[in-house]
């Protein structure tokens, strides 16, 4: 069995999608009609950069969005219905929605403009903070934040992103974040955890409860939208179970801005699911390297970062 994965904000990069672009008509009619849905230029954002322009959020969560939905659409020739379910990290949930047919092209690109838009003004800049909490496992990054509220007495500092065994990303105030970050090593916390902490270059404290302003605008968006019933099931990263419900998929559409990414309990469940092959469709290989620390015995990960990838996997279904 099949599966789809769609990357999130953090994939991006200045050139991302411009060998596809100059080489296949389907790739750049969708960068031209997200172009003109927008209202901006889409290929020079992200064929010419800058990167200070391409990495504002408002910037490149459509961006993703439109890259992963043009080479889906190049691909899904190829895959054609061999596709049993679909998943995304984060931002990547609204590509994996327009690939199953829940929603338009033209009104994800829409959302998560203003998405971006609404998670950028929810905190101030510098006012939060990110870190990638590495080898602590799940129980012990709960400790580590619990324990960081609890000595500095301020809040919030959440699990954000639990993204492969060993590797959870944190998100809160700055404040917090910073004080772990110098404080830890010294603490008696530190003698039965180990855990090393690297600060993310991000613009907000995402997947926090900071995010809640965020989500209540966004609510409103998604709420005039249409939701279409699913060509395959999505395995939604609040729950990480899969799901056709178009009411379930629009509330945890919702929920997931301040609810931590449940990445390698969404694996898991594809591959509970019979998934043994799960394809990346989009911006880089991150969530293939994911999945292989999740599970490189019974998980086969399959990107098309090139056009050399998508020849592979042409080969791969025989077309």
């Amino acid at each position: 069995m099949y599966g789809l994965m769609f990357p999130g904000q953090g994939s991006q990069f200045v050139g991302m999608g411009k060998s596809f672009y100059e080489n296949f008509k389907i790739v750049k009619e969708t960068f031209e009609e997200g172009s003109d849905l927008l209202n901006q230029d889409m290929k020079k954002l992200m064929f010419e950069g800058p990167d200070s322009e391409l990495i504002l959020t408002e910037n490149t969560q459509p961006a993703i969005v439109l890259l992963s939905t043009a080479l889906h659409r190049l691909c899904s020739d190829v895959y054609k219905s061999k596709i049993h379910v679909c998943m995304g990290h984060s931002l990547g949930e609204y590509s994996a929605l327009v690939a199953n047919k829940t929603l338009l092209f033209g009104d994800a690109l829409k959302s998560v403009k203003m998405r971006g838009r609404a998670m950028q003004k929810a905190v101030p800049e510098g006012q939060g903070a990110m870190l990638a909490v590495l080898g602590a496992d799940n129980e012990s990054v709960e400790h580590i934040c619990k324990w960081a509220e609890t000595t500095t007495g301020l809040k919030p500092l959440e699990a954000a992103n639990f993204n492969a065994p060993g590797q959870v990303v944190i998100s809160g105030r700055a404040e917090i974040a910073n004080f772990l970050k110098d404080n830890f090593k010294t603490s008696t916390l530190a003698q039965s955890i180990k855990a090393k902490f690297i600060p993310l270059n991000v613009s907000a404290p995402f997947h926090c409860s900071l995010m809640k302003p965020a989500q209540d605008e966004m609510e409103s968006v998604l709420k005039n939208i249409k939701f279409s019933e699913p060509q395959f099931a999505i395995i939604q990263n609040v729950t990480a179970l899969e799901t056709t419900d178009i009411l379930t998929i629009q509330k945890n559409l919702i929920s997931q801005i301040s609810a931590p990414v449940k990445w390698v309990q969404s694996v898991n469940r594809a591959k509970e699911l019979g998934v043994k092959t799960l394809i990346e469709v989009g911006a880089g290989k991150v969530l293939s390297g994911l999945v292989k620390k999740i599970d490189s015995s019974e998980l086969t990960p399959l990107n098309i970062e090139t056009i050399e990838d998508f020849k592979k996997l042409e080969q791969h279904f025989g077309s």
